[in-house]
């Protein structure tokens, strides 16, 4: 497969994709992985119509991955997506949660707090979606969750899929300037992508941005008129 950099578009990523699949690899979710295996992991920060986009394209290659939304976001509202969540499910794909920490804490509150939490924000995803929520991604992770396994679920984060394997992200749209690989292509890796910065444009992230921020702005001016 190539390893250079591509622009942030739908195509790239399929492209992407299909480079792992002519070599053999297997794509899996957060469980026991195979020798030539790739975890892929989105993380829902900015848009799930995005977001079904990508399961989509992923879907028609015969893959299953991990979407990760977080319920906790200025950005979108989990329960106005829960017909989009549905059909990301129905294609196969696994349903996580994206926790923000920095919502709740400065600093680390300890293990049986974070996983109570964690475990709340688990079975509020699962009421809305009436799937079996047990997988979570932590948003912009503090050193504290590095490393470190949970009861009560599987973190992302954990040595078995972050440290033990490869781990590369596409954060910032970095893979638009430098290749996603350093060197060779590893045998077991997880990738996170953010599918809300891949656009059939290829547009940067500050107008990706600035476009979300005005719709959500134009939301908050339609409430505030009925008062």
């Amino acid at each position: 497969m190539r390893n250079e950099p591509m622009p942030s578009t739908p195509e790239a990523y399929r492209a992407f994709l299909d480079g792992f699949l002519d070599e053999g690899y297997t794509f899996h979710g957060f469980e026991p992985l195979s020798e030539r295996a790739v975890v892929v992991r989105h993380d829902i920060d900015l848009s799930p119509t995005a977001a079904l986009a990508m399961a989509e394209i992923e879907a028609d290659l015969g893959i299953e991955t991990t979407y990760c939304f977080m319920l906790t976001t200025p950005a979108y509202s989990l329960r106005n997506n829960v017909d989009l969540l549905d059909e990301i499910l129905a294609l196969g794909h696994d349903i996580a949660v994206h926790f923000d920490t920095h919502h709740y804490w400065d600093d680390d509150p300890g293990i049986g707090v974070v996983e109570s939490a964690v475990r709340i924000e688990c079975e509020t995803l699962g009421r809305l979606t009436n799937a079996t929520v047990d997988t979570v991604s932590f948003h912009m992770p503090p050193e504290w969750v590095l490393g470190r396994q949970y009861g009560g679920f599987e973190n992302t984060y954990q040595p078995r899929f972050f440290g033990d394997i490869d781990y590369i992200s596409d954060s910032r749209q970095k893979w638009r300037d430098q290749s996603p690989f350093d060197g060779p292509i590893p045998e077991q890796v997880q990738i996170l992508v953010h599918p809300g910065l891949w656009t059939p444009e290829n547009r940067d992230m500050d107008s990706i941005v600035r476009e979300i921020r005005a719709e959500r702005l134009e939301e908050i001016d339609r409430y505030a008129a009925a008062y």
